[in-house]
């Protein structure tokens, strides 16, 4: 009996080992034993790893397409449009600096890094040279969960600064003066001169 009960706990320890180790799921348990139906069952190989890897941050962040496009539409001069179908681009001057796939189930990005950067995002879980672009230095992520909100700024600020200042003079001095826009004029100095010297004016008459 007591033979038994050991083999039997022993069997639930083994089914639980193989539950985390494939994936961290429970899967085809047999009722209230928690024994496996079959052989088959209990020998099963381990479930394929995917590329789109869900990270214990990923899922603290968050963050959502919106929140992507409230960040890159608020650099001078941005601008969006749709490439490829599918494909929700952000661009300065025409050119891109970040492109994202809303309609990829987690949503996915690739954007444009500095070398340092380059090399040491590609190292990270759930990063890669972005495909047909990492030559120039691009970033393929397959979650956009998998930064913050502070951490999508910094590098969506660097990706655009970067686009920039390989744009025509002509054009960064236009993007740079939109900067102003919005700002309330400064007040004229001439006008102010004008008053005193009537009211100069006015106190000489007097004493005359």
């Amino acid at each position: 009996m007591f033979m038994q009960l050991r083999g039997v706990v022993l069997a639930i320890k083994i089914r639980f080992l193989i539950s985390f180790t494939h994936g961290g799921q429970f899967r085809r348990w047999s009722g209230l034993t928690f024994l496996p139906r079959t052989r088959d069952t209990f020998l099963s190989p381990p479930i394929p790893a995917t590329s789109q890897t869900q990270t214990f941050e990923s899922i603290l962040n968050n963050m959502t397409i919106a929140e992507i496009r409230e960040i890159c539409l608020a650099f001078p001069g941005a601008t969006e449009d749709i490439k490829w179908g599918e494909h929700l681009c952000f661009n300065i001057g025409g050119k891109m600096f970040i492109i994202t796939s809303p309609d990829s189930v987690p949503v996915s990005a690739s954007f444009k890094t500095s070398p340092e950067d380059f090399d040491a995002l590609s190292d990270k879980e759930g990063f890669m040279p972005a495909p047909y672009l990492a030559r120039n230095k691009w970033v393929y992520v397959d979650t956009i969960n998998c930064f913050s909100k502070k951490e999508w700024e910094k590098y969506l600020k660097l990706s655009y600064s970067i686009i920039a200042s390989r744009l025509p003079l002509r054009m960064q001095k236009e993007i740079a003066s939109s900067k102003s826009i919005g700002k309330p004029a400064p007040k004229k100095k001439k006008a102010v001169s004008k008053k005193k010297s009537v009211q100069k004016k006015k106190v000489v008459r007097k004493k005359k």
